[in-house]
């Protein structure tokens, strides 16, 4: 925003170049959240890679706990089997 004084030539004053800034700022930050992408691979990662990265993630075992009232050893938080019968949490649930 350019303003004229006195023949003496062209400046910008105070106000309009505040004025001038905020409008910039404002399209920038605009163009910015119009032309954002979603993130993407420059590369390719190869399966080896790939594979060594997830070496840590492993199965851990499960947790065997023993039945009080059958003494039969199960996995926690599932239904077993003795002698026919279907307990959970040490209950009888069908036969």
């Amino acid at each position: 925003m350019l303003v004229r004084f006195k023949k003496i030539g062209w400046s910008r004053s105070k106000i309009n170049m505040d004025r001038y800034l905020d409008i910039l700022t404002f399209f920038i930050i605009f163009a910015n959240l119009i032309n954002t992408n979603m993130a993407h691979p420059k590369r390719k990662i190869s399966k080896t890679r790939r594979d060594k990265r997830r070496t840590h993630y492993k199965a851990d075992t499960n947790v065997v706990s023993i039945c009080p009232t059958t003494g039969v050893s199960h996995v926690y938080h599932r239904a077993y089997t003795h002698e026919g019968k279907l307990y959970y949490k040490g209950k009888l649930v069908s036969e």
